[in-house]
């Protein structure tokens, strides 16, 4: 007995990863989110595309690449082919850190609600499961996911807090100009800390040994969740699907 709609939560999507470059750092309603896409979680970086960037100092001419890959991905969707686009970078909720690299162009409080109105989502399934539906056995599946989304989330605000910081350097304001792909353009002004920060520090730091097992384990556990729902009633599907596909359409 196969329920194919269990394999929902093995179907690999990136919106996960865009909303972690995006908001950063996870509140804590980010780790009742359940959609599609949890066990890519961790390959975030991977957004760039491989893409390492060449950048110059027009104060001073010194050439670099670009190796933060969350600002690599703003970059590239902000820019236009064959046009230059001003980025301003700066301190506080302003600034590209590593950790967020999105936060200059993002409305706070839009962010929060749809987060709140996903949570709200996973708990209303979560009620229909156990006490209106008494579909244990699509509840556990629903369980089984949290936890790895639960795990995938500590592991990638670990990886962005271990991240290396530069040291503050602010002599004066500079001007980098970064070429992407496409002849696209970008210049980034601000402090040179702040652009240090955004530009020769990586988003993600790499796993240690001990993350890369919770890693592991969490996909095991989104793995397992097709087999949980192969016993679900239709009703608790149902509301599984709908979990999930409402959860993604909202991020």
């Amino acid at each position: 007995n196969i329920n194919f709609f269990g394999f929902l939560a093995v179907v690999k999507s990136s919106t996960l990863q865009k909303y972690t470059a995006i908001t950063g750092s996870p509140d804590y309603f980010s780790y009742f989110i359940l959609c599609p896409g949890i066990a890519d979680h961790q390959n975030a970086p991977d957004l760039s595309k491989g893409e390492v960037p060449v950048c110059v100092d027009m104060w001073n001419g010194q050439v670099s690449q670009i190796w933060n890959e969350g600002t690599v991905h703003f970059l590239q969707m902000i820019s236009e082919p064959n046009h230059v686009t001003y980025v301003r970078v700066g301190p506080s909720k302003e600034t590209l850190e590593n950790a967020s690299v999105c936060r200059a162009q993002r409305n706070d409080a839009f962010c929060s609600i749809i987060t709140g109105i996903c949570a709200l989502i996973t708990a209303q399934g979560f009620y229909l499961l156990i006490l209106r539906l008494h579909d244990y056995n699509a509840w556990a599946a629903c369980l089984v996911l949290s936890c790895a989304h639960a795990i995938n989330f500590y592991i990638a605000k670990r990886r962005m807090d271990r991240s290396a910081k530069i040291e503050p350097d602010n002599n004066t304001q500079r001007n980098l100009l970064i070429r992407l792909n496409q002849s696209r353009f970008v210049i980034l002004r601000g402090w040179p800390n702040d652009i240090k920060n955004v530009t020769a520090t990586p988003w993600l730091a790499r796993q240690t040994c001990w993350e890369e097992m919770l890693s592991t384990f969490a996909t095991g556990l989104v793995y397992l969740t097709p087999f949980l729902m192969a016993n679900a009633t239709g009703a608790g599907t149902s509301v599984f699907v709908g979990m999930m596909l409402l959860s993604l359409g909202f991020l």
